[in-house]
């Protein structure tokens, strides 16, 4: 499987994806992420296969067989920091369909952050954030701002800061800032 493509690998990876496992039995124990357990991930991705990488993980992600969303979001934060930057573009059009709500792009964070060697945001994940904030509808962002507050350690505020978004219209500054940061006023 050095530089082959073949059923097999795209079988793997789907059973990846699903079950977090290569083998294709699913057991329950704690997960912990990490690129040596994303064999068949890193090995695609090696081998330049990132497209085909997002196609299935965009078909996974409304399978009814998907159990846990982790390995997904894990498997979309390996593909945003490979090196190819084809992967990552179209990594970036799919950040809206892979991290549906505001706990997926936490989660996402937290992988991607798990994998950096810093702390700063660069210009891709800040440009791939403020499209995820942008490209709600203002309704759809007020709800997400204000039913997710923070998870994993991350809230919307601290994502404004780190990724220094800035509002398009009257109607995103509304949902996004005021409503952000008047909640966490009235929370203290």
């Amino acid at each position: 499987m050095a530089n082959s493509f073949d059923a097999e690998s795209l079988q793997e990876l789907k059973q990846w994806l699903i079950l977090y496992r290569d083998d294709g039995a699913y057991k329950v124990v704690s997960k912990t992420f990490s690129q040596d357990k994303a064999v068949c991930v890193t090995k695609l991705l090696a081998d330049m296969h990132g497209k085909t990488v997002l196609s299935i993980m965009e078909h996974c992600k409304t399978s009814s067989a998907l159990i846990d969303r982790e390995p997904l979001l894990f498997a979309f934060a390996l593909c945003c920091k490979t090196k190819d930057k084809n992967t990552r573009m179209e990594a970036e059009k799919l950040c809206d369909k892979i991290c549906q709500t505001p706990c997926d792009l936490f989660q996402f964070l937290k992988f991607h952050n798990s994998l950096s060697t810093t702390k700063s945001w660069g210009r891709y994940l800040k440009r791939l954030i403020n499209n995820w904030y942008h490209n709600q509808d203002t309704y759809q962002l007020a709800r997400n701002v204000s039913k997710e507050v923070s998870y994993l350690g991350w809230s919307h505020r601290d994502v404004l800061r780190m990724g220094h978004l800035k509002p398009r219209t009257e109607g995103k500054y509304i949902s996004i800032f005021q409503g952000t940061f008047e909640f966490h006023l009235f929370m203290y």
